[in-house]
């Protein structure tokens, strides 16, 4: 991770609620439809944790279900890129985007492939400091096990774009 760790206390509350799913006015994390319309278990439990995720107040919610091994992937070459560690480090990742972009998630879609859930959000990145503005698609690579968000690995669809808008 670039950058200076951050040392202060960690608590849920004082965690930025992501600009996301449930937020009001934003659209709900939904499952690509497939041969069955219910949702597995780790495609439930990825949709439930984003929905908690959104909002401050479900914070210590989401983190519950974070395991004490997770790990948060954002590319290194990002000013907030790097590894994340358990529910600490996934606040610590929470915190190091929004002190540099905020994100306004327009739409969630999650797709299942076993233990792994792929959430592909069309979102536009908003940098704090210039209000300058980008429309693009991430895809997230969920691992989920037993109820718990395991791992995320975090891919922009163009890197070159992102570092063009935040100027590095």
């Amino acid at each position: 991770m670039t950058g200076t760790p951050d040392t202060r206390p960690h608590s849920p509350a004082d965690a930025p609620p992501l600009t996301a799913s449930a937020a009001p006015g934003r659209p709900a994390p939904s499952a690509e439809e497939g041969p069955s319309s219910a949702l597995s278990p780790n495609v439930a439990t990825l949709s439930e944790f984003l929905r908690l995720l959104a909002a401050r107040e479900t914070m210590r919610q989401a983190l519950s279900m974070v395991a004490d091994d997770f790990v948060a992937l954002e590319p290194a070459s990002l000013p907030y890129g790097g590894a994340y560690h358990g529910p600490t480090g996934l606040l610590d990742m929470l915190r190091a985007v929004n002190s540099v972009v905020r994100l306004d998630i327009e739409d969630i879609r999650l797709s299942d492939a076993g233990d792994l859930v792929m959430a592909r959000v069309e979102v536009t990145l908003v940098v704090r400091d210039t209000g300058e503005r980008l429309r693009t698609r991430i895809v997230e690579l969920y691992t989920v096990a037993e109820g718990s968000i395991r791992k995320l690995d975090v891919f922009y669809h163009d890197t070159a774009a992102v570092h063009r808008l935040l100027g590095t």
